[in-house]
Order: structure tokens, then C-alpha cells, then sequence
């Protein structure tokens, strides 16, 4: 009897990012229809991890480094190239998926001449990620090394096609299902806001999510909408900022930055409203995950992501300009409309047929060359 398809997953962590999830969601599909799956990380393993099912492996790296001077970086990347090729010759897999720009490039030079398939998968927008020279030229050059490459949008897999020597760009969306996993830490909702409408961001406390726009264009509604609470949750480098600009607003007791919550189903349900105000995305998990959950939201039209999945003025609203007026108008409308809210809520819910794990992972299974599930 063959063995079965071996798959090894190359992504830098397992927790606190959409890559993550999604790296996750493949390797636990992929070991529920009989692969052999094994997920690597370049970080160590962290108790806020998302979960594998049973029968996946997890090695992790622990290799990861943050900026230090650039012979510390170089010898850091060469150790780091030297711990995915042993990997890969360790597990012998028949398929090498990579996650993010950096793990792929990283796969696509360990992986040279052992005899397997690689495919690298960008998780966000390609022209707006902030990679340094050296990286750009990579991605550029190592891609024509992949036997494959996956994007989230066409507007993404189109900047790959002009920009690398990727071959075989496909488009493929994420999938979303019903439950949400949970993850650590958890969060209780009650405990936070026990009552009143809830306006939701998520995301990490960065500057990539341009959380202080959304504080700005709540300010301008609250007052007109005393019942309702922004709450964010996340954690992150931005975090006193975004305290101070609440605060200057005089909204301290509205404005709530309780922390991460791994628990997101529950703050779903307790939304009535979410909003994403990023700069880019690639294909944005929360606003797939909160439309699941029939959460209407309000979206900037950033690239790529957003306008991939929301149908505007049917399940949300996009807004373009991304000012702070403009998306406080469109905030306003949903808040004080209790009926139009009720509409896209029912509309939301159609990402579960639109985005079906099905369909997407046959989507995957033909980008991978695995054919048809065992």
C-alpha cells in the first residue's frame, strides 16, 4: 500500500496572525483527508498557538531573530536556510508549502535539488509588504525557483506576474467555516462591556492597521450614538498611542483596548458592528470570520483583500476615500439603522457558501498536485 502524500508546512510562527490561522486550517484539512502533514516554524512553540489535530506534527525552529547588526542577520538567515533544508531531507515530504514572503524564499533555495514540490503562498499584498532591498530582490529572483506560487487576490497574483519570475501564480481565496477555533488567551465579553451595541476592530496594534483612524471617525459619531463602544483587541507596539488618542478625545470610558482574545467566535456574536481601516491586506480572516458570524462591516477599500469580499452596500460598506469624515459617515448610517445592520447581517452570512472549505480546498489540492483526496 503507498504511503500516503507527505506535506510539510513552512510558516514562522502558529499564532497571532491570518497566515497563522491559515497555515493551521491547511495542515488539520489536509491531515483529516488521510496526508501526512508536518508544520514548521521558525519560532518557537508559544501556549497561544492555533491548534493542530491530532496527526499533524509541529517542529519548531526556534531560529527566529529581530533586526542586530547585518553580519548578525546574515549568519542568523544562513543558519535558518541550513535548519529548513535538513528539515525537508528529514521528512522527505512530496510537497513543500511556504507562507510569507521571507519562508518562501527561504524554501524555495533549502529545497534545490532534493525532489520535491514547492510552492510558495504570499499572504498579503505583495506591492505594499515592507521588505527590505535584499528581500525584494529575492522574492524576485527565488520565486523562478518555485514550482508554484499562490496569491489571495487577481490584484496580487497580477503584481507576482510583473515582478517575479514566479510561474504558475493562482488565485485562491482563504476558506471559512463554522466554529472559529479557539485559541489562548481568552477573553469574556461580558466581562468587558456586559451591555450596548459593541463596534469591533481587531488586528494587532500596529501601525499597518491605522487603528487611529478608526478612533478618529468614532469621535465624531459617539456623540450622536451614546449607547455604542469601540472596543480593539489586539496587542502591540501602538497600544500607548492609541490610549492617548482615545483619551484626547475624551472617550477613555468608550474606546476599549482590552488585549488579544483568542476566543473570537464569542466577540462575533457579541458584535454588532465590525470595522477594518488597514493600509493593505491580503485577504483579511476577520472580515471573513465576522461576516460568518452575520456581523455587517465597514471596510476602507485598501488594497487587496477587502473589496474581495465584501459586496459594498449588500453585506458592508467600503469606503474610498479612507478619511476619517468619510468613514464616519459610513459608520453613522449602520450605527443609527438597526434594519439595514439586520440586512447585510443575513447577507454576510453567504461568505459560508461563497468561501466553503470544499471548494477552496480543491482549489489548494490542484495548486499542490495532490488530486483528489484519499
Amino acid at each position: 500500500m503507498a504511503r500516503p502524500t507527505r506535506i510539510l508546512i513552512a510558516v514562522s510562527a502558529l499564532g497571532g496572525g491570518g497566515a497563522e490561522r491559515s497555515a493551521a486550517a491547511l495542515a488539520n484539512t489536509w491531515a483529516g483527508q488521510g496526508r501526512e502533514v508536518r508544520v514548521v516554524t521558525l519560532w518557537p512553540a508559544l501556549d497561544h498557538d492555533y491548534p493542530l489535530a491530532e496527526g499533524v506534527s509541529r517542529v519548531a525552529l526556534d531560529l527566529a531573530h529581530i533586526g542586530g547588526k547585518p553580519i548578525q542577520s546574515l549568519v542568523g538567515n544562513f543558519r535558518a536556510l541550513a535548519a529548513w533544508r535538513r528539515e525537508i531531507k528529514r521528512f522527505h515530504p512530496d510537497v513543500v508549502l511556504g507562507m510569507i514572503t521571507e519562508t518562501n524564499v527561504m524554501v524555495a533555495l533549502a529545497s534545490v535539488g532534493l525532489g520535491c514540490r514547492v510552492v510558495g503562498s504570499e499572504r498579503s499584498s505583495p506591492a505594499n509588504s515592507r521588505l527590505s532591498r535584499t528581500w525584494g530582490v529575492l522574492r524576485r529572483w527565488t520565486y523562478g525557483l518555485l514550482d508554484g506560487a499562490v496569491a489571495q487576490t487577481e490584484g496580487a497574483a497580477d503584481w507576482l506576474r510583473a515582478n517575479t519570475f514566479a510561474r504558475g501564480v493562482r488565485v485562491i481565496p482563504n476558506a471559512i467555516t463554522l466554529p472559529v477555533p479557539d485559541s489562548s488567551p481568552r477573553l469574556d465579553p461580558a466581562a468587558v462591556h456586559p451591555a450596548g451595541p459593541i463596534l469591533l476592530g481587531v488586528g494587532r496594534l500596529a501601525t499597518v492597521k491605522r487603528f487611529e483612524l478608526l478612533i478618529d471617525a468614532f469621535a465624531r459619531v459617539a456623540a450622536a450614538h451614546p449607547d455604542w463602544t469601540l472596543v480593539l483587541l489586539g496587542e502591540g507596539p501602538e497600544r500607548d498611542r492609541l490610549e492617548g488618542l482615545a483619551a484626547d478625545h475624551g472617550l477613555q470610558e468608550r474606546v476599549l483596548l482590552p488585549g488579544r482574545a483568542g476566543n473570537m467566535s464569542a466577540w462575533y456574536e457579541r458584535a454588532s458592528l465590525l470595522a477594518l481601516t488597514s493600509w493593505h491586506e491580503g485577504f483579511p480572516n476577520v472580515l471573513l470570520e465576522a461576516m460568518a458570524h452575520g456581523v455587517p462591516v465597514v471596510s476602507v477599500d485598501c488594497p487587496d483583500g477587502p473589496r474581495a469580499i465584501v459586496r459594498d452596500e449588500v453585506d458592508g460598506v467600503l469606503v474610498d476615500p479612507p478619511g476619517a469624515d468619510e468613514l464616519g459617515r459610513a459608520l453613522d448610517g449602520l450605527m443609527g439603522d438597526d434594519a439595514r445592520r439586520g440586512r447585510m447581517s443575513d447577507a454576510a452570512r453567504e461568505v459560508l457558501d461563497r468561501f466553503s472549505e470544499p471548494a477552496v480546498m480543491r482549489q489548494w489540492n490542484e495548486a499542490l498536485g495532490l488530486g483528489e483526496a484519499p
